[in-house]
C-alpha cells in the first residue's frame, strides 16, 4: 500500500515541504491505517519545520487529523471503516493515509464532522486538560488567561468560563480584543499596554487570580506572578515570546505561588484519561461552548500555502486540510 507525505529533507521556509510517494506497510499489532478525511495545522507544525520543535530530519508533519481505518492491526481495538479522530502521537497527518498507534486514535462519534473536529481536537484537549486537571478552580473564582485571542487561549476561556470561572484575558494588541471577548471573558487587556494585574485585581475584589494560564512566556511572566493571589496557580503551558527566567525567591515572596509546566503528552498518556478529556471534548463541541467564529479550509495538497497563514498569526480562527474524497 503506498501513500502520498509531506517530507522536510532539512529545516526551512514553508517550500522546504514536498510531497512524496510512500511506501505504507501493513499496520503491525496496535497499528492502524488511517485514510485522512480532515487535518489540523498548529503552530507546533511551523516550529518542526523550521527546525524550532525538535525534528530530526528528515521529518513528517502534523499531529492532528480525522479520518477512517482502512486497516487494523492484531488488538488494534478498531476495524475497518471505523471513524477515527487523534491528536499527539509520531508526526505524520500531513499527507492522504498514514500509520498510526491504535492508543492515539479515538473514535469520531457519528454527529460531529472530521473538519470541524480536526480545526479543534489538538486544541480542545489542551483546554481540557488546563481547565480541569490542574488548578483547583470552580465558579466564582478569578483566572488570568494570556493570548485569549489565539487558538487554545480562546478555547481554554471558554471552557473556564462554562465552568462558571471568571476570565479576565489578555491579547497581543488591540486590534484582537474583540476576538478575545466573544469568549465571555469579563476584561480583555492589551499585553504590554494595559495594567493587567491591576485589573485583575479589580476584578477579585483586591484577592488576585486563583491561577493564571500563560502560554507567552518571558513577555507576559510578571504579568502573570503579580496577577496572583497567595498560593496561586500560574500554569506556564508555552513560550511563545521566550522561556522565562524562574525565580524562586520571587515566587516565595510573592505568596507562595506554585508554577508548573504542563504537556499535552503526559495529561494524555493514560488511555483514560484520553478518553475522558474527547468525550468532554465532544460534548461541548455539540454544546456550542467549544468552537472558532472561523475557520479556513484548504485542500490538503496546498499545506504549503497554510504555514505563512499561521505563522502571520493575524489569522482569526484555524486552518484545516481537506483531504479529497476517495
Amino acid at each position: 500500500m503506498g501513500a502520498r507525505a509531506i517530507v522536510v529533507e532539512a529545516a526551512g521556509a514553508p517550500e522546504a515541504m514536498a510531497w512524496r510517494n510512500v511506501d505504507l506497510p501493513r499496520p503491525g499489532p496496535g497499528e492502524l491505517v488511517v485514510r485522512h478525511e480532515a487535518v489540523g495545522v498548529n503552530f507546533l507544525d511551523v516550529l518542526m519545520r523550521a527546525g524550532r520543535g525538535g525534528a530530526a530530519y528528515p521529518a513528517r508533519l502534523g499531529v492532528e487529523g480525522a479520518g477512517v481505518v482502512e486497516a487494523a492491526g492484531e488488538g488494534a481495538g478498531f476495524a475497518p471503516g471505523d471513524r477515527v479522530v487523534y491528536a499527539g502521537g509520531p508526526p505524520g497527518a500531513y499527507a492522504d493515509r498514514r500509520i498510526l498507534p491504535a492508543a492515539r486514535a479515538v473514535a469520531l462519534p457519528p454527529d460531529i464532522a472530521a473538519t470541524d473536529v480536526a480545526a479543534l481536537f489538538f486544541k480542545g484537549l489542551t483546554a481540557w486538560y488546563l481547565a480541569t486537571r490542574i488548578a483547583p478552580l470552580g465558579p466564582g473564582d478569578v483566572a488570568l488567561v494570556h493570548a485569549a485571542a489565539g487558538g487554545v487561549g480562546s478555547l481554554l476561556a471558554r471552557w473556564l468560563v462554562h465552568r462558571g470561572v471568571r476570565v479576565v484575558a489578555t491579547v497581543g494588541s488591540e486590534g484582537k480584543r474583540a476576538a478575545a471577548l466573544v469568549t465571555g471573558a469579563e476584561a480583555v487587556l492589551v499585553l504590554g499596554r494595559d495594567d493587567v494585574a491591576a485589573a485583575v485585581k479589580a476584578a477579585s475584589d483586591g484577592a488576585g487570580a486563583r491561577a493564571a494560564f500563560d502560554s507567552v512566556g518571558r513577555d507576559s511572566w510578571e504579568a502573570s506572578i503579580d496577577s496572583l493571589g497567595p498560593m496561586g496557580w500560574l500554569v506556564s503551558y508555552g513560550w511563545a515570546s521566550g522561556e522565562p527566567q524562574v525565580d524562586l525567591t520571587r515566587l516565595r515572596n510573592a505568596g507562595s505561588l506554585i508554577v508548573t509546566r504542563p504537556t499535552i503528552a503526559h495529561y494524555t498518556a493514560a488511555r483514560a484519561d484520553l478518553e475522558a478529556g474527547a468525550a468532554e471534548v465532544f460534548a461541548l463541541i455539540r454544546a456550542g461552548v467549544l468552537r472558532f467564529e472561523q475557520v479556513e479550509t484548504l485542500p490538503l495538497n496546498e499545506v504549503v500555502a497554510a504555514h505563512p497563514r499561521i505563522e502571520s498569526r493575524s489569522m482569526a480562527g484555524p486552518v484545516v486540510l481537506v483531504a479529497d474524497a476517495p
